[in-house]
């Protein structure tokens, strides 16, 4: 199909929504949704590219390794090591949008926490409450960074108009969490591996080929005695 040059927009677009990045200091979000369990892979390409790969071994039903699924990751690099990596849709407080969180371990489990002694469900529509955490840098390195849940800031609240309408236009642009993450097949991690991560077989040019083993095959001489 062809475009009408002016309906253009010169660049791929996003098939999915946009990724929420704490900033240093204090953020806010709001939890939306289902949370999806999950854990990681990161692979490299052929090109130096980082990409992640889910952990086909672990259930997100029962978050378990029950390995009830091929791991093909494991399978083609036995001594790599998955990493926890849980995801959510939230609200961004700062802008008011929706966004795809990949939530932070530390933090998480302080979410968990709150929620279990005194706030209860954080997604909830009308008692939910709004997550409030500081980043800050601890050290030299990229992952010396810690993440603190605002427990004395936290209070419940209903989601406000402007927030329904927020995840009613995410919801029919991208889908829910379930449309989002959606994981890949064996198959297609495989092939995957294969295409774009494992060294690249050499196609050999046939004609290339029969100059290397010295022309074509040889014909049998009817002189040669046998």
């Amino acid at each position: 199909m062809s475009i009408k040059f002016t309906d253009l927009q010169g660049k791929a677009s996003k098939s999915g929504p946009e990724r929420f990045k704490p900033a240093f200091g204090k953020n806010a979000i709001r939890i939306i949704g289902l949370v999806i369990p999950g854990y990681k892979y990161w692979l490299k390409t052929r090109d130096g590219t980082s990409i992640p790969m889910d952990c086909l071994g672990f259930n997100r039903e029962t978050e378990t390794f029950d390995n009830k699924e091929r791991d093909v990751v494991r399978e083609h690099f036995p001594d790599m090591k998955c990493s926890w990596a849980y995801q959510s849709l939230i609200i961004d407080r700062e802008d008011g949008k929706v966004k795809l969180f990949d939530h932070k371990k530390k933090l998480f489990e302080s979410i968990l926490d709150a929620a279990k002694k005194k706030f209860g469900d954080p997604t909830s529509e009308t008692e939910g409450w709004d997550v409030i955490f500081t980043k800050k840098k601890t050290g030299p390195l990229p992952f010396n960074v810690e993440y603190n849940l605002e427990t004395f800031e936290l209070e419940n609240s209903a989601l406000t108009e402007e927030d329904l309408t927020a995840i009613k236009e995410s919801n029919e642009t991208h889908g829910d969490i379930d449309k989002i993450a959606i994981q890949a097949t064996p198959e297609v991690q495989d092939k995957f591996i294969r295409d774009y991560i494992l060294p690249k077989e050499v196609e050999v040019d046939p004609a290339a080929e029969e100059e290397l083993n010295g022309g074509s095959e040889p014909s049998l001489d009817d002189d040669i005695p046998f």
